[in-house]
């Protein structure tokens, strides 16, 4: 379905090529004010990404501003050798807050809410990219309709994400009514 999941926002952007016997360098600058995603406003993303064209080789840095606080900001590099471009992003998180993604989803869990602070390293080809890193989430609830419950996590909860996995670290769950609390 075209437009599912719309995107909308205000793009700027300069790119310079430069093609010469000596120099053979591509830079983009560009930002996006008032991203949003189905009507969520996540920010003005700003990206700018230089290297060499000889090599397919550049290096990318990125930020996300909300209310003028940096919530993710990234660096590394983009190869594009071949028909397989491969990456290595770091990204540091800072109260960057995930409630959009109950608007992307499936309705399976509403209300979404959570800040996420912490780093992950994302590399590899970008068909089967891989992550590394911990993330810590505050402020998180979430509400599942078919079971009609709402339940928050602890703050500081500790995620930690390595080859294709998601590990809890010992979170603990409450269900908001009766109070009653599991681990993950």
């Amino acid at each position: 379905e075209i437009n599912k999941n719309p995107i909308s926002g205000n793009v700027e952007s300069k790119i310079r090529l430069n093609r010469s016997k000596t120099n053979r360098k591509l830079s983009l600058n560009a930002s996006i004010k008032d991203i949003n995603i189905k009507e969520y406003e996540l920010g003005n993303l700003e990206l700018n990404a230089f290297g060499n064209t000889d090599f397919d080789s550049y290096s990318v840095d990125l930020k996300l501003l909300k209310n003028e606080n940096i919530t993710l900001e990234s660096e590394g590099t983009v190869i594009a050798i071949n028909e397989k471009p491969n990456l290595d992003l770091d990204l540091n998180f800072n109260d960057f807050d995930i409630s959009f993604v109950e608007k992307i989803g499936s309705n399976t869990l509403k209300e979404i809410s959570s800040s996420i602070s912490g780093q992950v390293n994302l590399w590899g080809a970008y068909d089967n990219i891989q992550h590394n890193g911990s993330l810590i989430l505050n402020n998180s609830k979430f509400f599942i309709p078919y079971l009609n419950i709402e339940y928050l996590i602890n703050d500081n909860s500790e995620l930690t994400l390595y080859n294709q996995n998601i590990e809890f670290n010992n979170i603990s769950i409450v269900h908001i009514d009766s109070k009653s609390s599991s681990y993950l």
